[in-house]
């Protein structure tokens, strides 16, 4: 687990390259926008809770973008820990030197190269809820525990693609090929069939290992930038696993060479366009396609193609065919956009963001003049874990006292400034008070709890309330 770096905030300054904030020790704390923390959320967490006059204490892991792609399941059970190296403070400012993320592989901890390759990555599968990453870098844990120069070389390769990571950890790629009567065919010897549902692969030691070689023996796989030096009559999408990556040029990592790959889409004519311009403009078939990919709606493999150096050695039929299932399933949906499609977070766009929110905070919300009893109480009542008699003699008061508290106050504006830092134990127990309301059909609930992979207790619940759910699932 990642160690805390507590800094106890006092002011904020964002200009269009940086955060600057000042503890009240007096130092000065640099956060660039291009490093490894996630600056519009920092500065959107704290542009309101300062006020000229207190202190704000806030954790700066908590900001890193690698954290927000790890699901807390895989933290939690030690698959994936997030660390910082070389922290330090120099002269009063605060430099993160570098992040690295551990995978647990066979009870070993392997280091992941480059982590900071995945921030694109990172930004998608956090705002969609996905597992992507993390399931990613579990892979890529395999792969750099056995053949460290494969990890380096897929790290610099999926640096340069645009395209987002299917849920259960694979990358899309893309393959230019011609039509030859009703298949598809290598551009090279015109041999090898590549038409979707095939598994095209070859073995280990027919892949050249050496990054050295640009052109050289292997199985070759492209992301979306270098499709415009390929020649061929259309454009294939391939899901490539990470353990089958081999070895990325130098100086040309927006191609690969692999030992397999999936062929699991043929792009239209309009799509290939797209694609063969470099570019990410939207096509309909080509985000639709995508979107299937991510959320792991593909084509079954029928057929296994193997390959030797220069030509096709056997086309057998797969009959074992078994759809990879993605360790979690994602809240929200794929947006089926590139990465190239993600908004920009650029310092301009943070700097108005922090000054807008400065002018709507300095009209006080309902609760910030509320007395702290009556704020313990509202946590208390948004935790939910005590009947409304408990909180009230917990603070003094009545019952009705913490109706007429919730009105004068805003008891639901209050929950919903808090819900966007809600914990997972929080999170639960608001969403069992929305299934009570009748606001969350008990499915949902239910998905909740299954992907977190823990039990009710475990989430925040009490025996009490897991009892209700239990007699609810019965009943249907």
């Amino acid at each position: 687990m990642t160690d805390k770096n507590l800094k106890r905030v006092v002011a904020l300054l964002a200009s269009e390259t940086q955060l600057t904030m000042f503890t009240e020790q007096g130092e000065a704390l640099v956060v660039p926008m291009e490093g490894p923390h996630d600056t519009a959320r920092l500065s959107a967490d704290l542009t309101p809770r300062l006020t000229g006059d207190n202190v704000v204490e806030i954790d700066f892991n908590d900001y890193l973008i690698i954290n927000t792609a790890i699901p807390p399941e895989y933290e939690e059970t030690g698959q994936l820990i997030t660390r910082v190296i070389d922290g330090v403070e120099i002269q009063g400012i605060f430099f993160p030197k570098k992040i690295e993320v551990v995978a647990k592989v066979e009870d070993e901890e392997v280091v992941i190269p480059a982590v900071e390759a995945l921030t694109g990555h990172a930004k998608r599968s956090a705002r969609e809820n996905s597992p992507a990453v993390a399931e990613f870098m579990l892979r890529v844990g395999k792969v750099a525990k056995d053949r460290r120069h494969s990890a380096e070389d897929l790290m610099s390769f999926i640096s340069k693609s645009e395209m987002p990571l299917t849920n259960d950890g694979r990358i899309i790629a893309y393959k230019r090929v011609n039509k030859r009567g009703n298949d598809f065919v290598d551009c090279h010897s015109g041999t090898i069939i590549q038409n979707v549902g095939c598994r095209v692969w070859m073995d280990i030691d027919g892949v050249d290992p050496d990054r050295n070689r640009s052109c050289s023996h292997g199985l070759h796989v492209a992301n979306l930038g270098y499709l415009g030096g390929f020649t061929g009559s259309h454009t294939l999408m391939v899901l490539v696993n990470p353990e089958d990556f081999i070895a990325v040029p130098h100086g040309e990592d927006t191609k690969a060479r692999v030992m397999s790959y999936d062929v699991v889409g043929v792009l239209s004519g309009a799509s290939h366009d797209v694609v063969c311009s470099g570019s990410s403009d939207d096509a309909s078939d080509f985000e639709s396609l995508i979107k299937d990919l991510v959320e792991g709606r593909i084509v079954p493999m029928t057929t296994s193609i193997k390959v030797g150096k220069k030509c096709m050695l056997e086309k057998l039929p797969i009959t074992d065919t078994v759809l990879d299932e993605p360790a979690s399933k994602p809240v929200a949906e794929s947006s089926g956009k590139s990465l190239a499609k993600d908004p920009k977070e650029d310092g301009k766009g943070v700097v108005n963001m922090a000054r807008n929110m400065k002018r709507s905070a300095s009209s006080n919300a309902a609760w910030d003049d509320a007395p702290k009893e009556v704020i313990a109480a509202f946590d208390m009542m948004r935790v939910g874990n005590l009947t409304k008699s408990a909180i009230a003699a917990k603070v003094g008061t009545s019952t009705r006292s913490l109706g007429r508290w919730a009105d004068k106050y805003d008891y639901d504006g209050y929950v919903a400034s808090k819900a966007a830092n809600m914990t997972i134990k929080e999170r639960t127990v608001h969403m069992y008070e929305q299934w009570l309301a009748g606001e969350v059909k008990l499915a949902d609930l239910l998905s909740f709890k299954k992907a977190r992979k823990k039990g009710w207790l475990s989430l925040g619940l009490t025996a009490k309330q897991e009892a209700k759910i239990v007699k609810a699932v019965n009943a249907t």
